[in-house]
């Protein structure tokens, strides 16, 4: 194991350590969409994205469809029990996958969203996505390990307003980690 290997492997732990276990899920007002980063045309991965509109938390998976049993998963996971969720017009958002919560489909051309984007939140947050993705890594995260890279995306950006010295204390207390391999 060279020194390659071996920073690989410290990182995946930091990122491991980025998801706090029993944390809140997003309250009141979540807007739900899905997105596809990396790799050419059919070769992308759907990314999960709910945001919070009223603090901006985010939260991020990796799914291999965007099927109604994956949504609920999803929804059940990262938005509050009586949250009021935003989507778009997908029929995987309804009454199964989102359970109790109020829900709002908005189906917008793309004249209507410049001119007002009822899923503004998520768009911004997949751009940054992105953005992060190509800047940081140079677009280089597999799907294999892309969970870990979209934890700690969420993770910076939830805390993107905290200074250094609180960012580090939320990573307290570090777990023990099962073995990470490439």
């Amino acid at each position: 194991m060279g020194f390659g290997s071996t920073a690989w492997s410290w990182l995946h732990k930091l990122r491991a350590a980025m998801v706090r276990p029993g944390r809140l899920p997003l309250g009141e007002a979540v807007q739900i969409d899905e997105g596809f980063v990396g790799g050419r045309r059919g070769e992308k991965a759907m990314v999960l994205v709910a945001t919070e509109t009223t603090d901006s938390r985010v939260r991020l998976a990796h799914a291999n469809n965007n099927d109604a049993e994956t949504l609920e998963r999803f929804a059940d996971a990262n938005a509050a029990p009586k949250a009021e969720v935003t989507t778009d017009g997908h029929a995987g958002y309804n009454a199964k996958s989102l359970g109790d919560r109020p829900h709002e489909a908005h189906v917008q051309t793309p004249a209507e969203r410049r001119e007002r984007d009822t899923l503004q939140g998520v768009h911004w947050t997949m751009s940054h996505l992105k953005r992060w993705l190509l800047g940081t890594h140079g677009g280089a995260v597999s799907g294999k390990h892309l969970q870990a890279y979209l934890d700690e995306f969420a993770f910076r950006h939830n805390r993107r307003k905290t200074n250094g010295v609180a960012r580090i204390a939320a990573t307290r207390p570090f777990r023990a980690f099962p073995e990470l391999t490439a």
